[in-house]
């Protein structure tokens, strides 16, 4: 089996790739397929054959898999961000609380006669 690249793992900063994801996962279960079927003694041409036949269409398998890893991504970013404006409010009622006059000032819109100069 071909081994993963080292960059592979850190290209995960940029966001998630379900198309690629997919297609490793794809390569992996066949690839171990085959190697099960050689190690039963079939030719390794012929364990392909039998090892893609038994798994069925892959084109398919592979743009549903796709299309479930894109709606989980998506999910999962919402799930973050939802989480991330929770604990904002959470920060903000607690400034708030805490220190309100600081929290009002600095929150407050200044109009823009504070900033002008007076002769």
């Amino acid at each position: 089996m071909k081994e993963i690249p080292i960059w592979r793992r850190y290209s995960r900063l940029l966001g998630a790739d379900p198309a690629a994801d997919v297609k490793d996962e794809l390569r992996f279960h066949l690839e171990t397929k085959v190697e099960d079927l050689v190690r039963r003694g079939w030719s390794r041409e012929a364990a392909r054959q039998e090892a893609e036949r038994q798994f069925g269409n892959i084109q398919t398998v592979q743009q549903i898999g796709e299309r479930l890893g894109k709606r989980m991504e998506r999910r999962k970013r919402f799930s973050d961000y939802r989480n991330e404006f929770g604990r904002d409010i959470v920060y903000t009622f607690r400034s708030l609380r805490n220190n309100p006059g600081f929290a009002c000032l600095r929150r407050a819109p200044w109009p823009p006669c504070c900033f002008q100069k007076h002769r």
